[in-house]
């Protein structure tokens, strides 16, 4: 159930289970995505249009996480957070869709197996680190992912910091 609805965020009570980056289901048509789980409440970062939400309001788990439309299909098209064309130009021929962290775990994973000599893997993030150490490519550091846009400069400033380290040493 829906407790409060705030600045495109919504606080949620009652869904045992749910995962990180899980797609929550709410009236009106609306998603989000839960991002802060607590026992007692989750926050969910609402996608779309969020101002007939209320508390009190029903909130259903997906059983999935966040999925992103991939591939020339959208060259050219305007889509929501959720993949659904807004530009009035009929349904996508997706092709592909999936997980935007399984898509980039793999590419990155292909060019590591392209590249020659020693190379440092820099992850951001719990689930990219945990597709790349599957793959065989371990982590020799892990960045939390920036919890405001405030966060984002100082993350990078540390990650161009130890690239530069890493170049003086081996390079």
């Amino acid at each position: 159930m829906i407790t409060t609805v705030l600045n495109g965020i919504a606080k949620i009570s009652g869904l045992p289970g749910v995962g990180f980056d899980e797609l929550v289901r709410l009236p009106e048509n609306i998603y989000g995505i839960a991002f802060n789980i607590d026992p007692d409440e989750i926050g969910v970062v609402l996608l779309g249009d969020y101002s007939k939400l209320q508390a009190g309001g029903k909130a259903e788990r997906t059983g999935r996480v966040m999925d992103v439309p991939v591939g020339d299909a959208l060259i050219g098209r305007v889509i929501d957070p959720l993949g659904r064309p807004l530009d009035g130009r009929g349904p996508l021929n997706q092709g592909m869709v999936g997980s935007f962290n399984d898509q980039l775990a793999d590419l990155v994973t292909h060019m590591l197996e392209e590249l020659s000599g020693r190379s440092m893997i820099l992850a951001v993030g719990e689930r990219i680190q945990s597709r790349l150490t599957d793959a065989g490519n371990e982590a020799e550091k892990l960045f939390a992912v920036p919890g405001s846009v405030d966060a984002i400069i100082p993350l990078v400033g540390d990650i161009l910091t130890r690239l530069k380290s890493f170049e003086k040493k081996h390079l």
